[in-house]
């Protein structure tokens, strides 16, 4: 149902390219019209908006971040807890996605996960980035193919921190994960899946561990404890409608949890608390599919997703001025959001196609609503190049926190909500797009697109603020008193050339030219954070056989990003020497620019292939020059002068698997 703005990959990508470290996140940065500048988190960031834009979406289920460390409000993590070595082949959406796709405004990751081996037991054990594995598939009933998967991981950086290897963060992390997928066909009733993941993760960045190079995301002077934990848990049912339809239902269950306490640490060393959080999440879905394909010429798609969210949200600060504590977030409740949904595609001829569709969102919380067109046309100029042009209208709703930000009335210790009934941010996008093989294995593709968004949230008071910057910084900003009034704008170009492997290389060249800016209270049109202006990879590997046989691999793989420096708010200094913190000039936001952003990664790797043991060694290093690109700037207190915290240094990671 896509016709432009959409990729499909497989997971041999994610082992395959340098930098990688076998996460899709991190692999999905290398495409077009995705910023990938931040060595620090795998945020997706695409055409210059927000990360928190992003639909995450497994097996048909609308998942939370599926990343170790994911904080509120945001997309990404250092970590993630999606485990290459048990999905499938996946789509990726940069704009105009199709209509069974909502509640997103910058893209979509829709994420399958694979069948086990339904013929013989198969076992993996690794040791990576990712932690130590263990996995396990095989067959549950040979007679039908029944099968299963399953996967668990736990924390191995403790031990490169051990041995002196900068991991970047002031802490170890530590983190375990579970993945597991149970597929049962049936002769009379249709098809049967369970699948599940989670992960659990916690840090302390103590003042006192704070190296050259290390990050404190910002807290110096500060101990940050921090841990979150997801889980997504899904039965699916597929029942065939002769031999051109079917039906898909689904069932399931998430749960989201985040928790910080900041501590301050005074002259005298002594600590005081000053910020705690926590907030934690439970979503129940129902999702119904029907899919028809009519005749040759047409195939339609309906389907309806009913989800529930019960919360919990605590979020209060300690406010030095006023030597008292204040609530930001201090509620419980539940509240629903209903979605369906209809898309048809009609081939006119067999060069020409179109496809038209649309989403309806309705939001209980505050009986808000979106109705969302989408169109797609597709014309084959010739066997080998293609025309295409893709429309889109997508609303997101606010994240809860949002919502229940309190305000407190002055002189009393009551509190409104003046946020709950603000309405779904809009993004309208348009895509056109042109598409050419180039021989077997190669292939160009240029697009250009322009995004109009509106309905974002600002501030009713005149300030630089808006909502479309979230996910800038390592903390999120929730404002009261807004308002659905904000506008933005994004525009860009982007350039794919790629050759797809065969004959032992592949490479994958992409380029982005684009500009992103915004409006808000205030009047005055800013960059956004996430502005770069351009973006660069060139990716290239060769593999080739050694030993008597011939049956061993040695391959290497490069990786080199380009990228333009990220737009921030430079400090206030006398303020920020008032407070004793990094305090921002939001009269001047978003007016100075980092410098450009440069990266090379190189991973070697050998692969031994046995009668029953198949084992691979890999030395996957980032940053093989040891680059220093800025991560962010700071103030310290100690010295009352503004510092740069720095992205992670050269960092060497080992890799071993063996498969038996």
């Amino acid at each position: 149902m896509a016709v432009v703005s959409a990729r499909t990959f497989t997971i041999e990508e994610t082992q395959r390219y340098a930098g990688a470290l076998g996460d899709p996140a991190r692999m999905a940065g290398n495409f077009a019209g995705v910023s990938g500048s931040n060595d620090s988190r795998n945020d997706i960031i695409i055409r210059g908006n927000s990360p928190e834009g992003l639909l995450w979406r497994l097996e048909g289920v609308d998942i939370p971040s599926p990343n170790h460390f994911a904080a509120q409000g945001t997309t990404g993590g250092p970590v993630s807890i999606l485990n290459n070595n048990v999905l499938s082949n996946s789509d990726f959406f940069t704009g105009a996605w199709p209509a069974e796709y909502g509640d997103a405004t910058s893209g979509v990751f829709d994420l399958k996960m694979r069948n086990g081996n339904n013929e013989k037991y198969e076992f993996t054990g690794q040791i990576g980035f990712n932690g130590f594995e263990a996995m396990a598939e095989g067959p549950i009933d040979k007679t039908t193919g029944a099968s299963f998967l399953a996967s668990y991981r736990y924390s191995d950086l403790v031990i490169f921190q051990l041995l002196g290897i900068n991991l970047g963060p002031a802490g170890i992390p530590y983190y375990q994960d579970l993945s597991f997928k149970i597929n049962i066909p049936t002769f009379k009733y249709g098809q049967f899946q369970v699948f599940g993941i989670g992960g659990i993760s916690d840090i302390s960045l103590l003042s006192k561990n704070e190296k050259p190079g290390n990050f404190s995301y910002g807290q110096n002077n500060r101990n940050v404890y921090f841990g979150s934990g997801m889980g997504a848990f899904g039965i699916i049912h597929i029942w065939p409608i002769g031999n051109s339809g079917y039906i898909k239902n689904i069932i399931s269950g998430s749960v989201a949890n985040d928790n910080t306490k900041v501590d301050s640490i005074a002259s005298d060393n002594n600590t005081y608390n000053i910020y705690n959080e926590n907030a934690t999440f439970y979503k129940t879905m129902l999702h119904s599919m029907y899919n028809q394909k009519i005749d040759a010429s047409n195939t339609f798609r309906a389907g309806i997703i009913f989800t529930r969210t019960d919360f919990s949200l605590g979020q209060h600060y300690f406010s030095s001025l006023l030597q008292s504590w204040f609530d930001l977030t201090n509620t419980k409740g539940t509240t629903y959001l209903g979605q369906a949904y209809a898309e048809l595609k009609h081939n006119f001829t067999d060069k020409l196609s179109i496809l038209g569709g649309g989403q309806y969102e309705y939001q209980f919380l505050n009986n808000t609503y979106s109705i969302e067109p989408r169109a797609g046309i597709k014309y084959q100029l010739n066997n080998v190049s293609s025309l295409s042009f893709g429309y889109g209208l997508h609303g997101q709703v606010q994240q809860m926190e949002t919502y229940f930000t309190e305000t407190n009335i002055p002189n009393t210790n009551n509190y409104i909500l003046t946020n709950k009934n603000l309405g779904f941010t809009k993004s309208q996008h348009f895509v056109l797009g042109y598409d050419r093989s180039l021989g077997k294995d190669f292939r160009i593709k240029l697009e250009t697109y322009y995004q109009n968004l509106f309905n974002v949230p600002i501030t009713i008071a005149k300030s630089s603020y808006s909502a479309l910057n979230y996910g800038d910084g390592f903390g999120v900003y929730l404002p009261d008193s807004l308002t659905n009034k904000g506008t933005a704008r994004n525009y860009g170009i982007e350039m794919t050339l790629e050759k797809f492997f065969s004959n032992g290389y592949y490479f994958l060249i992409t380029g982005s030219l684009f500009d992103s800016k915004y409006v808000a209270s205030d009047g005055v049109e800013r960059n956004t954070a996430f502005n770069s202006h351009f973006t660069t990879n060139f990716l290239a590997g060769y593999e080739f056989k050694v030993g008597k046989k011939g049956n061993n691999l040695i391959n290497i793989n490069g990786k080199c990003t380009f990228a333009g420096g990220r737009y921030y708010s430079p400090i206030d200094l006398m303020t920020s020497e008032e407070y004793g913190e990094f305090v921002a000039d939001q009269t001047k936001a978003y007016s100075q620019r980092y410098p450009d952003y440069f990266k090379l990664d190189l991973k070697v790797g050998f692969k031994m292939n046995q009668k029953r043991i198949t084992q691979e060694w890999a030395l996957d290093v980032q940053n093989v020059t040891n680059q220093k690109n800025i991560l962010t700037e700071d103030y310290n207190p100690i010295t009352k002068s503004v510092v740069y915290e720095y992205q992670l240094s050269i960092f060497p990671m080992i890799l071993y698997r063996i498969q038996f």
